[in-house]
């Protein structure tokens, strides 16, 4: 029972963080003038006008997380979940019978 218990809180995480990160990059991608004279300001390729990536296509995950600032939150996400789905898949053998 207890690995049941840690697979659905790893599933849970594995679910979080990939959809707040791509979220995170497409709103600073979006909204790139919050960080203007900064460190991290938004490199040119990695700014994009208005649009709902999920209904209209307009822009995709790898353009809004592959420029500075934003691979600096999508990159250590991923190998987060990497970790995650590691720890998820080895809890997942462990229940089911051999």
């Amino acid at each position: 029972m207890k690995e049941i218990a840690q697979i659905r809180r790893l599933s849970l995480w594995i679910f979080i963080i990939p959809l707040v990160a791509i979220n995170l990059c497409l709103f600073i991608s979006q909204n790139y003038g919050f960080l203007e004279n900064t460190f991290f300001s938004v490199d040119m390729i990695g700014r994009s006008g208005f649009s709902i990536p999920y209904l209209d296509g307009s822009l995709s995950i790898s353009r809004a997380s592959r420029t500075f600032p934003q691979y600096l939150i999508f990159k250590p996400a991923m190998i987060l979940t990497a970790i995650l789905l590691f720890y998820y898949w080895s809890n997942n053998n462990k229940v089911l019978p051999q």
